[in-house]
């Protein structure tokens, strides 16, 4: 009976979370990675230099189903989110039983990282989704020697899938190959099936195959290569920044709990359902907790081997409980745990929509003198305001030229806003490498040459235009302001640029 409610509250927190993604989609702007991937939709291709296509194919389908607004970027994001959290729940149930999935969900649903971050549509949703469906088969495949013809093509399609949205996918099947390498299962490698499904998955990654033929291999250079460069050798204040990082994201108790869970996997590798959450959570922990030391991280990058590592946790949990039933330690632990899960996942919706961040950092630093840019809600107001105020100005350079300024901006954060607000192309004219740099080839910037256009940037990335020596002139317009309520959310530097030279 105590098993049946914990799953219906699990089951109504998926259902609610879902709800209020569905809803915070619709009622706030793109954030700037959002807004970029939604500008690759509008130039489709079989890959793109950042990432693979998953990501714009998604965003496409959604708004050809819902219109160009936010509502219609994210759904697809938030769909992939409920995909994952279905997988998750079935795999628990195979490995334990459903308490231990009830509990599971519950924890996948409310960790800050993927609560609050389940709201935006970038390459991990679809990539997500895919790792906890590939983790499902993978422990059918691997736990049960009768597995069927269906469920090896279908892994290999799932595995295609996750490589088509995120390359980080590739750990995923790194952990496939060792569980079964160092395992009794060793002698599937004799046989067809696990062919099969490796070789559906290679068919399925020929679109990023070919677009990187095409273009010389530059997504290859820049995971393997440029983005690992300029780390500056061992640094622990980044180390110890990236595991204060992954406490933020879990909460500190899930976090902990997380590296006792793993701890315990490999103390319990003769049972094979531990034996399964050692070798399929470990790869992407150690691989990017090694990288951090030595490169810049993200804190989201290590997030995959987490859900799995969550059954675990569970699964610790309840034989904690049977052999302590009135611990007061776990159920301050539990308390704490459930504490801070309800305050981000409250606090993280009211900023969304309100400016409160500002408002309790002076509460706790009151002679602090605030910088809209560390609020990150606010990169997603402010885009529509600014555009308003450029094509005002278009307007009047239209009038006294006959002809109108095309818009442009700096980095590919503010050229994407700028663009979905304004559903219009905006030149990326500063010289750098990123996915503009195939699409704004030299037939676009001909188009242009000698051309007039008004140059915006914000006070994040703020840069003189004339410093890159792009426009034969620019004339620097008055700062313009925008405000969420009381608060100044975004200040924008807007400049008349004329003489546009093209990009070197």
């Amino acid at each position: 009976m105590r098993e049946d409610r914990l799953a219906k509250v699990a089951i109504i927190l998926a259902a609610g979370m879902i709800a209020l993604r569905l809803i915070l989609s619709a009622a706030v702007g793109l954030g700037d990675d959002e807004s970029y991937y939604w500008d690759w939709s509008r130039h489709m291709a079989l890959s793109y230099y950042d990432h693979p296509g998953m990501v714009a194919w998604l965003i496409r389908l959604g708004t050809d189903i819902f219109g160009q607004n936010s509502f219609a970027v994210r759904f697809f994001g938030v769909v992939c989110g409920a995909l994952g959290a279905v997988f998750l729940w079935k795999t628990a149930i195979e490995m334990f039983d459903r308490r231990v999935a009830s509990a599971s969900l519950i924890l996948y649903v409310l960790a800050p990282i993927l609560s609050v971050g389940g709201l935006l549509m970038v390459p991990d949703a679809p990539m997500a989704a895919a790792w906890m469906g590939f983790t499902y088969l993978l422990w059918r495949l691997w736990s049960r020697p009768d597995a069927s013809w269906t469920e090896w093509i279908a892994a290999g399609v799932v595995l295609g899938l996750g490589f088509l949205s995120k390359y980080t996918i590739v750990l995923c099947a790194v952990s496939g190959v060792a569980l079964f390498t160092f395992s009794p299962r060793r002698n599937e490698f004799a046989r067809s099936k696990i062919y099969v499904a490796i070789l559906i998955a290679a068919v399925l990654c020929l679109p990023i195959v070919l677009w990187n033929i095409q273009y010389d291999w530059p997504s290859l250079k820049f995971h393997l290569k440029e983005r690992q460069s300029g780390g500056g050798g061992a640094n622990f204040n980044r180390w110890l920044q990236y595991f204060v990082s992954q406490a933020v994201a879990l909460g500190p108790v899930l976090f902990f709990a997380c590296v006792a869970g793993l701890v315990a996997s490999f103390r319990r590798l003769n049972d094979r359902r531990w034996f399964f959450i050692a070798l399929v959570s470990s790869p992407p922990l150690f691989i990017f907790t090694a990288q951090a030391l030595f490169a810049e991280f993200k804190p989201h990058w290590p997030v995959p081997a987490y859900p799995l590592l969550f059954i675990g946790v569970s699964a610790l949990y309840f034989e904690w409980r049977e052999r302590q039933p009135k611990s007061l330690f776990r159920q301050s632990l539990i308390a704490l745990l459930f504490f801070y899960f309800a305050l981000l996942n409250i606090l993280a919706p009211i900023a969304l929509v309100s400016p409160v961040i500002p408002k309790l950092a002076r509460v706790f630093a009151p002679g602090a003198e605030w910088d809209p840019k560390f609020d990150p809600t606010n990169d997603m107001y402010g885009w529509d305001a600014a555009v308003a105020e450029a094509n005002r100005l278009r307007d009047g350079e239209e009038k006294k030229t006959g002809e109108r300024p095309f818009l442009s901006s700096s980095r590919y954060q503010l050229v994407s806003q700028i663009a979905f607000a304004s559903q219009e192309d905006v030149a990326r004219v500063i010289p750098t490498k990123d996915e503009y740099s195939f699409v704004q080839d030299e037939a676009y910037w001909t188009e242009r040459l000698g051309k007039s256009s008004i140059f915006i940037v914000d006070h994040r990335y703020d840069r003189d235009p004339r410093r890159d020596r792009v426009f034969e002139k620019c004339t620097q317009r008055p700062d313009f302001y925008f405000d969420r309520g009381s608060e100044r959310s975004r200040i924008f530097k807007i400049w008349i640029c004329r003489g546009f030279k093209g990009v070197n």
